[in-house]
């Protein structure tokens, strides 16, 4: 799935891509988790499953990847995520997926560093 994001200006910012599921057949944007952001919740016709994608702000403070809250995104964050593989949410899902997955690690490589003062 493709979001592209307004700027509240009249232009758009960088694509990003989301994994989705396969085969998506339908979608439906809704404020699922009662935070009052809008989530995308999707329907994978060949796997007869549902994909939710919550909505996560990227300018909210803290430093996203930083699971061990040491200040920097390194090996040990990665470890953590991978250790995770597989499982469903936890603080390694990282991109509220709903499972501990590809998108989670990208996000750890794209921190990675020092965070932010």
């Amino acid at each position: 799935m493709s979001v592209v994001p307004g700027r509240g200006d009249g232009t758009l910012g960088s694509k990003s891509l989301y994994g989705a599921g396969e085969d998506v057949f339908s979608a439906l944007v809704a404020d699922l988790a009662l935070d009052g952001d809008l989530d995308v919740a999707t329907t994978n016709l060949d796997a007869e499953t549902v994909s939710i994608l919550f909505n996560r702000c990227l300018d909210e403070p803290g430093c996203p990847g930083d699971l061990d809250d040491d200040g920097l995104v390194g090996f040990t964050d990665l470890v953590a995520v991978l250790d995770a593989w597989g499982k469903e949410g936890g603080p390694e899902d990282l991109d509220r997926s709903g499972a501990v997955d590809f998108g989670d690690v990208l996000i750890v490589l794209d921190s990675w560093g020092p965070c932010p003062a």
